[in-house]
C-alpha cells in the first residue's frame, strides 16, 4: 500500500505526488486526512479529485478526516464526497461515532481515527478502546497500524499532539502491540 496526505494547499505537490504514486505498484492506499484546505468550498473538493482521478481509478482509498475537512462546521461536503454510507442531512453535523473505522487486508490492521482532540473518555476512546482489543485475537493478524492526521508524535511544525500524549494513546497503542502510526 501507499501513505500520503496533507496533500490541501499545494495543488503542484500533489499532482507530483500522485504522479509518482502511479508508478509506484500497491494494492490500495491510505491517506492521513488533509484532503482540501476549506472542507466547505467545492472548487477545492473538485481540484482534489480533479488530481487524484487517475490514482483512484485503479487503487481504493482508505483514510481518516482531518481538520480541513471539517471547516465547514459539519462536515457536509466531507461526508457527501468521502464521508459514511449513511451520511447526514444537510442541517445535521457528521457524528464522531461516523468518522473512526477499521479495516483488515492480508495480515494488517488498519484503525482509521478521526480524533483531533482529546482522547481521555468519550465515543472516540471508546471505539479506539474496543477496536484494538477486538484485533488482540484476531487469527493470523500480524500488523497493526493507525492512521490519524495529529499524531502523537510529529516533527512537523505543529509538533506533538498533547492531547493525544496527556490521554495516554501512546500506552494504549503499546498495549495493544500497534506497529506503526502515520501521521498527517
Amino acid at each position: 500500500f501507499l501513505a500520503y496526505g496533507d496533500n490541501r494547499s499545494d495543488d503542484a505537490a500533489h499532482a507530483a505526488v500522485v504522479k509518482a504514486m502511479l508508478a509506484t505498484p500497491g494494492d490500495f492506499l491510505v491517506h492521513t486526512g488533509g484532503f482540501v484546505e476549506d472542507g466547505g468550498a467545492a472548487g477545492d473538493w473538485q481540484r482534489f479529485f480533479d488530481i487524484e482521478a487517475p490514482l483512484l481509478r485503479e487503487r481504493c482509498v482508505y483514510y481518516c478526516v482531518g481538520n480541513h475537512e471539517l471547516t465547514d462546521g459539519a462536515g457536509i461536503a466531507y461526508a457527501r464526497y468521502l464521508g459514511p454510507t449513511d451520511p447526514p442531512s444537510v442541517t445535521a453535523r457528521v457524528a464522531p461515532e461516523h468518522l473512526d473505522g477499521t479495516m483488515r487486508w492480508g495480515n494488517a490492521r488498519f484503525f482509521f481515527l478521526h480524533r483531533l482532540v482529546g482522547l481521555r473518555t468519550g465515543v472516540d476512546r471508546t471505539w479506539l478502546d474496543k477496536a484494538l482489543s477486538e484485533a488482540d485475537g484476531e487469527p493470523g493478524l500480524v500488523w497493526r497500524i493507525l492512521v490519524v492526521h495529529h499524531a502523537p508524535w510529529s516533527a512537523g511544525p505543529h509538533g506533538p499532539n498533547r492531547m493525544m500524549l496527556a490521554a495516554d494513546i501512546p500506552a494504549l497503542l503499546r498495549a495493544h502491540k500497534v506497529d506503526l502510526v502515520f501521521g498527517g
